[in-house]
């Protein structure tokens, strides 16, 4: 090979890197802006049409007898957990940016499955172990990664990755 032929290989091979990590860069910032416009007003009107039924702290046994007869309401929650199943399972196929929804929402998921355990549970024992897996493992990894997120001195960090 001559040195011309060799300078060539070497430039080419930088201006395919460069093209790559120049797509991968423009792949996640669209990946970020369609959770920003998508995914986030998705969430916070499911939250919205749950805390507008429920102005509560948590789902007692009481609650759960007045949903079983109310078909309306348990329409209602269906549909916004339906909601929260679809992004969670979106944010594990790789649609959704998960760091950005837990940035931004991800202390909400957590209230509302702690608030809204007994009807998820209800759900489960309806129909089937599968039923909000997808959100399960969601707020599994958020509650994970909060935890990661203290540091030895008791302080929390303010960014997970430092």
């Amino acid at each position: 090979m001559s040195p011309y032929e060799i300078t060539s290989l070497f430039i080419g091979s930088g201006a395919a890197v460069m093209l790559i990590i120049t797509i991968r860069a423009d792949h996640n910032r669209r990946k970020k802006q369609s959770t920003m416009d998508t995914a986030i007003p998705m969430l916070r009107e499911a939250r919205e049409a749950l805390q507008q039924e429920f102005d509560i702290v948590a789902l007692t046994d009481s609650d759960m007898d007045q949903l079983r007869k109310n078909k309306v309401l348990l329409a209602k929650i269906n549909k916004a957990f339906g909601v929260f199943e679809h992004i969670a399972v979106a944010v594990h196929a790789g649609v959704y940016d998960r760091d950005l929804i837990y940035r931004t929402l991800g202390q909400t998921f957590v209230d509302i499955y702690e608030q809204y355990h007994l009807y998820i549970e209800f759900r489960i024992k309806n129909h089937g172990k599968y039923t909000y897996s997808e959100i399960r493992k969601l707020i599994t990894s958020y509650t994970e990664e909060d935890k990661r997120c203290i540091r030895k001195d008791g302080k929390i960090w303010l960014w997970k990755w430092w």
